[in-house]
């Protein structure tokens, strides 16, 4: 499935969205029709042409699809409150490499009460990304996100923000965390959002 941005009738990023799903599509061995995916984007787009929403589009193994839109929340104008995983992520599979329905390895990180998601780890201590979206991590007055390498799936929006200079990759250790200058969870539907650790985390 893939979630977008819909933003005043128009879908932000949508080729580079639908590039991930035929790669998903095509790694899963799943019927893509294109034309019937782009035709139920633009119904959505036509039926909320004003105002900000969250549009969900979901292919079924036999590619049927379906489409649906719910308004997004205003952005918060001070940094959210994120958890740091207790535990590390399991080894990056197929449904963390793609994006899916398959959230079981996300689901065992619920963000704990007052928090707004958790950041996640692999095995070597390296961070990963958020349970909804890429992380970004800001050293030495420059912006920077994990590369695939570490186990993390492939974020339309982290795509852009690499291309256009605004991050660079790097691997990012937790002990990074104790001199990070900026924290954001970045995804294609809420865009960049600014974040910081719960107490607990950043004494750890």
């Amino acid at each position: 499935f893939e979630s977008m941005r819909l933003e005043n009738g128009q879908v932000l990023r949508l080729d580079a969205h639908l590039r991930r799903l035929r790669a998903a599509a095509e790694h899963f061995g799943h019927r893509l029709d294109e034309a019937q995916v782009r035709q139920a984007l633009a119904s959505q787009a036509a039926a909320h042409a004003h105002g900000v929403f969250k549009l969900r589009l979901l292919l079924s193994t036999d590619g049927r699809v379906d489409a649906e839109a719910a308004p997004l929340p205003a952005p918060s104008d001070r940094p959210l409150t994120v958890a740091l995983a207790t535990q590390p992520m399991p080894e990056a599979d197929d449904f963390i490499r793609h994006k899916t329905t398959q959230r079981q390895a996300y689901a065992a990180f619920p963000a704990p009460p007052g928090c707004f998601d958790t950041l996640l780890h692999n095995a070597a201590g390296d961070l990963t990304e958020f349970t909804i979206g890429n992380v970004a991590v800001k050293l030495d007055g420059q912006w920077f996100t994990p590369p695939l390498s570490a186990g993390l799936l492939p974020g339309v929006m982290r795509a852009s923000l690499l291309a256009e200079g605004r991050l660079q990759e790097r691997l990012l250790a937790l002990a990074d965390l104790s001199r990070a200058e900026g924290l954001a969870l970045i995804n294609s539907v809420r865009g960049w959002v600014d974040v910081q650790l719960t107490p607990s985390a950043q004494s750890a």
